[in-house]
């Protein structure tokens, strides 16, 4: 009788099962905030328990944070996980909080949970397909319940969870096991145990029973690309010219001609298109307007120039034009070392990103 009352301990092991009724349902879902160029590509969705964002990011930092709101119909209460990060990918994190620090879902309440949804790296050029990143996430959100008194509870979210299918044969395994018992135990009075045990496999079973909330996303992000015009301008009151720079997005591989037919310049207000309707010109010709690569702009940029000032004692002056001297040096050396200056450019070539380096101008001030 002493081996089959150890098998006996083994039908009390707490197993957990997935609940198939709709103890928990989902009530609504509702975008709250988003960064400016956020796009959702689909509304975001739920059917059952079931979870579904679909976006589109363009910059490092975009986000996306939604409100689900969950009820419980169950006379039963289920944890609630303190962890904040359930999934992190490469490029994009995935965040949930639970409002008001609540840490159960309480029997017949409802309960919030905000899902955010942040593009935190950068990606580089490689890692676009014809001028996109396309990446897609299955993770499950999990409620707990263990007819306990809950101190520490518990929602788990779990990337790539396992279905039911284990826990299932898990029940299979004890009820066989135990009539397989009723078969070989001879004894009435053991027989009667076994049939009283049996009666209390249900409870052990099911005493841990798990909510699951399917969370399923589709996240685009699209390539964008900038170029940057400096501008060296003089400045009223001042000998010597400043440096203005603005940033204008085009599509990559487009030419200059490409770009003042497209609505990226279609769409800039009057002032910028004047200015870059002075350099570049619709007869396929470019004034005034230099290039620098990205390493004799870094070179350039590490270089103090001295400061000029009005009314300047002759001893001041002399140690201004020793410094102005100093530096005029030093940005030559700069240009032999990682130049050349590239000054013949043309229309039909093709725009560089400012990762790659900056256009310089004299032309006009960017006023």
């Amino acid at each position: 009788m002493k081996k089959y009352l150890i098998y006996l301990f083994i039908l009390f092991i707490p197993f957990m099962v997935l609940a198939e009724n709709k103890n928990v349902e989902i009530k609504n879902i509702e975008l709250i905030e988003k960064s400016d160029d956020v796009e959702e590509l689909a509304e975001a969705s739920f059917k059952d328990l079931k979870l579904n964002f679909s976006l589109k990011f363009t910059a490092k930092d975009d986000y996306a944070k939604y409100k689900i709101v969950l009820v419980n119909n169950s006379d039963k209460d289920y944890e609630i996980d303190n962890t904040s990060t359930f999934n992190t990918k490469k490029f994009i994190r995935y965040d949930y909080e639970v409002e008001n620090n609540k840490k159960v879902l309480k029997a017949k309440e409802e309960l919030t949970i905000n899902i955010l949804i942040t593009y935190i790296k950068e990606l580089e050029d490689s890692d676009f397909v014809d001028g996109f990143y396309k990446e897609t996430n299955s993770v499950s959100l999990e409620l707990v319940n263990d007819n306990e008194v809950i101190d520490n509870p518990v929602i788990k979210m779990v990337t790539n969870p396992t279905t039911s299918t284990g826990y299932k044969l898990l029940v299979i395994f004890a009820i066989v096991l135990s009539l397989s018992l009723l078969i070989l135990v001879k004894n009435k009075k053991n027989k009667l145990l076994i049939i009283t045990i049996l009666l209390t496999i249900p409870l052990t079973v099911y005493a841990l029973e798990k909510i699951k909330i399917d969370v399923e996303t589709y996240i685009e992000i699209e390539r964008r690309s900038y170029f940057t015009l400096i501008n060296k301008c003089q400045r009223e009151n001042s000998e010597f010219a400043n440096w203005d720079k603005e940033v204008y997005e085009f599509k990559e591989g487009m030419s200059f001609n490409d770009y003042m037919n497209s609505d990226y310049y279609n769409s800039l207000d009057i002032n910028k298109k004047n200015r870059i309707g002075r350099i570049i010109k619709n007869d396929h010709t470019i004034q005034y307007l230099q290039y620098y690569n990205k390493n004799l702009e870094n070179c350039l940029n590490q270089i103090e120039y001295p400061e000029w000032k009005p009314d300047m004692s002759e001893e001041e002056s002399e140690e201004y034009n020793n410094k102005m001297n100093l530096a005029d040096e030093m940005s030559e050396t700069c240009t032999i070392e990682n130049g050349p200056i590239i000054e013949s450019i043309f229309a039909n070539d093709s725009i560089s990103n400012n990762k790659k380096g900056s256009y310089y101008t004299d032309n006009n001030c960017l006023e």
